[in-house]
């Protein structure tokens, strides 16, 4: 056993065999490169423990127990591992005779490269009531069992599921371990399931409760159940921890099948788990991971605020990468789009009617026979012709490009994977592995191999894939990987990978990730040095996913539950790095009413990701296919997503310097605040906007937590109706709106006229709004790039604003205040807008306001309070985006 400090108040736990018959998994392209440990390790003794200081937290081992402690500046201990004493760890030991179906373990091998030291696993096999580890006992027919520790292993090497036989031929590897939370509250992360944000118990079937443990293993999930532990399409091994006094994270860097149970101390219910956890009346979270192959590799981020604990974590995994800007704004896609002339008529109805959009999506139909990296030229005659149409209004296309190639001799993308033997091999490593998708007799890329990423990623070139163009972008569905015929509809565990080095039980919550990873590859690879943006959605997922494009919650219902459970999910994601995320919106099976496409319109609009979607078998989705006044009601939904852009888009560059997720939850902004611990129907946008969508059937009003006490205030983006914080709130929530409030102390960029597609507002003047606190202050920023290239970062083009709002007189004097611009960077970018308007909510009063030059002269502005909203408006003041400037605003 190991215990490593890493810089920013992380510890890393490390657990593996000293002499393994073959080497185990140890997950490798999740870390960042940068990612090194501490160069002093302090290490003291104090009586029977020892003590790894760092910044200032502690790791403590103890010499009479595996236990490790973590204990936050004051000396507390917020994580501990093996304090319930339940780790085990499954050594890899040679086949018995007369065991079940398998093969013979492999022979010893060098293990992979790492830096853990090894503690004896023998230790768990000791006898019990006297008996010896590894005893032999006959039953009562004569058989010959295999006992250990009380457990007969005779049919260990090897398991069956529906039919389905898993040989298993290196026997039982999984290992179980706990860890607890002391102090916390409430327990996150862990995505994906459709659950609520803060995670549930398990160990009952009690209302609030789930019988089973949280599943973490990438399943393609038909028309997934509400309210489940079961696993979905991708998984995040991150858990946060709680309290009002601090925040914890930890990470299990494992990639094979996974179970987490979750138990709360102060519950009073007994349940399956009594056994292991003992329900004492105190705050505290105590949790048991198991897996089913692999090493402990665990790392302990710190804290101890909610911010520091996703900058620790994605530090370690990578911040979400920054978007391309046109993929902030909506997108429209079906299962299918049956010709060119379709889609070009879905694309030219969004102009005519004067609806924003931004993005056309084909599925799989749009191929030759499932071919990927083909075209249906019968239905699709002339593809670059379409997507030229397309991008003359701003706008792009993405393809689906699905990881399984059609098995056929002469298809140009199987033979020369197949050549190279860069696919996924069946159990013998002998030959590649033959399932059933889409193409029907199918092979896999093997991209855990960086020789299959780069030949994947060669396929994306435009003299390789016919007919593409710079403006076409990529899905990659069915990675989890989805095999039809498969066990749970996915690979069987005894697979090989990486020149048959590893089984696939070993590596497949990676394998999705790895596709993606490979498709954004090929996105750069083919601009030839234009460093453009890549984008690329996938539904699987990873730790560090968010390193590559955008994910999406799946294949999810047309009802009110599945727009509901969109919220909690997309904040999971948040919180374990995936940013970058969204729901299909009208969802994707069955046939919605009007009225909750506009709900989950008007609230998806706020999601960071924003797509309408549509089975094959359900009914047309477009915003307008009901007719009035729905259309005008998702047109104003599309509206107000393409005036937060500017807001939005700063929100994802922040999150590449912080990796605080765009949207999070209330208690991200207001941790000490026990009331926001399980909210979860209302969010926050970055640190300013507060929303609530809809999720009823009828409803005209809805509550509202209003967070931050009653020092805090919040405006009505709409009306600007004041309420604060501190209360639950009945908001009225007409057909036309949703609760939308800005944060008193907040300054929000926004661009308000309306255009095609977000190319077309590229020079459009802003519209800033400050709302002021109570002490008449105000900060926001805004970020401006090109929206496409990498230069920002090559070449520092870019702008990066701050604005405030400060007052200036003293107690009892006439008011004034000052309302100014500054440069948070020294880089530079001629974005060439300026400002045309300026609304300042929350200060009464102010008579004149005036422009102060860098010379010091001064001219007048025109400015007047607004009759109906009593908000003060400075009108056209043509204020240079990238420059400084200072207004002063007086009663007198």
């Amino acid at each position: 056993m190991s215990v490593t400090s890493y810089p920013d108040n992380v510890y890393r736990l490390q657990i593996n065999e000293a002499a393994p018959l073959s080497a185990r998994y140890e997950v490798q392209g999740v870390l960042l490169d940068s990612v090194v440990p501490s160069a002093s390790q302090n290490w003291k003794t104090e009586g029977e423990s020892n003590v790894l200081t760092g910044i200032s937290s502690s790791a403590i081992t103890h010499s009479d127990s595996l236990r490790v402690d973590f204990a936050n500046s004051q000396g507390e201990n917020v994580v501990s591992f093996n304090e319930r004493n339940l780790f085990y760890f499954e050594h890899l030991r040679p086949k018995p005779e007369g065991t079940g179906s398998g093969e013979d373990s492999a022979e010893a091998s060098d293990s992979l490269p790492g830096e853990a030291a090894s503690v004896d696993p023998n230790d768990f096999w000791a006898a019990k009531e006297g008996g010896e580890a590894g005893s032999e006992e006959e039953d009562s027919e004569g058989e010959e069992k295999q006992l250990v520790a009380g457990i007969d292993f005779s049919k260990a090497w090897g398991d069956s599921f529906n039919g389905f036989e898993d040989p298993m031929s290196h026997g039982p590897q999984s290992i179980g371990l706990d860890i607890s939370f002391p102090f916390a509250k409430k327990v996150y992360g862990i995505p994906e399931h459709a659950t609520d944000l803060a995670l549930k118990e398990t160990d009952s079937d009690e209302d609030g409760k789930y019988s089973d443990p949280y599943r973490l293993y990438n399943l393609d999930v038909f028309e997934y159940e509400l309210d489940q532990s079961m696993a979905l399409y991708g998984h995040v091994p991150f858990m946060l921890a709680h309290s009002k006094n601090s925040t914890t994270g930890v990470f299990y860097m494992n990639a094979s099948e996974m179970w987490i149970d979750v138990k709360y101390r102060n519950s009073a219910s007994g349940g399956i788990l009594s056994s292991f956890f003992k329900g004492e009346d105190a705050p505290g979270v105590d949790t048991r991971w198991m897996v089913e192959s692999g090493v402990v590799d665990i790392f302990v981020v710190m804290g101890p605020t909610p911010k520091d604990v996703l900058r620790q974590f994605t530090s370690l995994v990578g911040r979400q990468a920054l978007p391309p800007l046109f993929s902030l704004g909506y997108h429209q896609c079906r299962w299918n789009y049956n010709s060119q002339e379709d889609a070009l008529e879905v694309n030219a109805k969004f102009d005519e009617l004067d609806m924003p959009y931004s993005v056309l999506w084909l599925d799989i139909e749009h191929t030759d026979g499932k071919r990927y990296f083909t075209w249906n030229y019968d239905a699709f005659p002339t593809p670059t012709e379409m997507i030229n149409e397309v991008a003359k209004g701003g706008r792009k296309m993405v393809n689906i490009v699905d990881p399984h190639l059609k098995v056929e001799d002469g298809y140009y993308v199987f033979d020369q994977f197949k050549e190279k033997n860069l696919l996924v091999n069946d159990a013998t490593g002998s030959a590649a592995f033959e399932g059933n998708c889409w193409a029907g007799n199918s092979a896999w890329v093997d991209y855990l191999m960086p020789e299959a990423q780069e030949l994947w990623a060669d396929q994306f070139l435009l003299s390789n894939y016919a007919a593409s163009t710079e403006d076409l972008f990529v899905w990659n569905d069915m990675n989890e990987p989805a095999v039809f015929q498969g066990p749970e509809k996915t690979m069987p565990k005894s697979l090989m990978h990486l020149g048959n080095t590893f089984e696939h039980r070993d590596v497949h919550n990676l394998y999705g990730m790895f596709n993606q990873k490979s498709t954004t590859l090929g996105l750069v690879k083919r601009a030839q040095g234009k460093v453009l943006r890549p984008f690329v959605l996938s539904r699987a997922f990873y730790a560090g996913t968010q390193r590559y494009g955008a994910i999406w919650t799946g294949d999810n219902t047309a009802t009110w539950g599945h727009m509901a459970q969109a919220n909690p999910m997309l904040l999971s994601m948040g919180l374990a790095g995936i940013q970058f995320c969204g729901s299909d919106v009208g969802g994707f099976f069955e046939n919605p009413d009007p009225e909750l496409v506009v709900r989950w319109s008007q609230g998806a609009a706020y999601h960071p990701f924003f797509r309408g979607h549509a089975h094959i078998d359900a009914a047309r989705k477009e915003p307008w296919v009901w007719g009035e006044p729905w259309t005008s009601l998702n047109r104003a939904a599309l509206i107000s997503r393409y005036q937060i852009l500017p807001y939005l888009y700063t929100l994802f560059h922040e999150a590449t310097i912080t990796g605080a997720p765009p949207m999070r939850p209330l208690w991200f902004e207001f941790p000490e605040e026990e009331e926001t611990f399980t909210v979860q129907e209302t969010f926050l946008l970055g640190e300013s906007l507060l929303v609530t969508p809809v999720a009823a059937e009828g409803q005209l009003s809805t509550n509202v937590y209003f967070p931050g006490g009653e020092s805090t205030l919040w405006y009505d983006t709409v009306s600007f109706e004041l309420q604060t914080g501190g209360g639950v709130v009945a908001i009225a929530s007409p057909i036309e709106k949703i609760p939308v409030f800005q944060k008193g102390g907040s300054i929000v960029s926004k661009k308000m006229r309306p255009r095609r597609s977000q190319t077309q507002m590229e020079f459009d003047p802003y519209t800033l709004i400050v709302a002021a606190d109570k002490d008449l202050q105000a900060e926001g920023t805004l970020y401006i790039d090109d929206g496409e290239t990498f230069e920002f970062e090559t070449e520092k083009s870019y702008l990066y604003r701050k604005f405030s709002l400060k007052k200036s007189s003293a107690e009892g004097a006439p008011l004034s205040l000052t309302f100014s611009s500054s440069s948070i960077s020294e880089s530079v970018y001629e974005a060439g807008n300026v400002v045309e308007k300026v609304i300042i909510l929350g200060v009464e009063g102010i008579k004149n306001c005036s422009l102060t030059a860098a010379d010091g002269s001064s001219t007048d502005l025109n400015c007047f309070y607004e009759e109906n909203t009593e908000a003060l408006v400075i009108r056209n003041p043509r204020f240079p985006i990238e420059s400084d400037f200072l207004v002063s605003l007086a009663s007198e």
